[in-house]
């Protein structure tokens, strides 16, 4: 889908909303496929405020802390984006 969006991209359609990059991934990687996400939602104009990814096949209980973390930050979140 990425690859199809140049009018958003052109557009900034997505100008000053808000995102966060999340991805889960077999192995090795969620860095570069976080920081590659992120920088593709900059391009839409997204102001992101966080992201988070999990390896499942390293640590398949990853993914229920990583739930467990997201979960602790919307409940503790204030106002102002991280």
């Amino acid at each position: 889908m990425i690859d199809r969006m140049a009018d958003a991209i052109h557009g900034q359609m997505l100008l000053d909303k808000y995102g966060y990059a999340m991805t889960t991934i077999g192995s090795l990687g969620d860095s570069d496929v976080l920081r590659y996400m992120s920088c593709f939602l900059n391009e839409l104009g997204v102001v992101m405020v966080g992201q988070a990814g999990v390896a499942i096949g390293r640590n398949p209980e990853a993914l229920n802390a990583a739930i467990i973390e997201a979960q602790s930050r919307k409940d503790t979140r204030g106002s102002d984006p991280d």
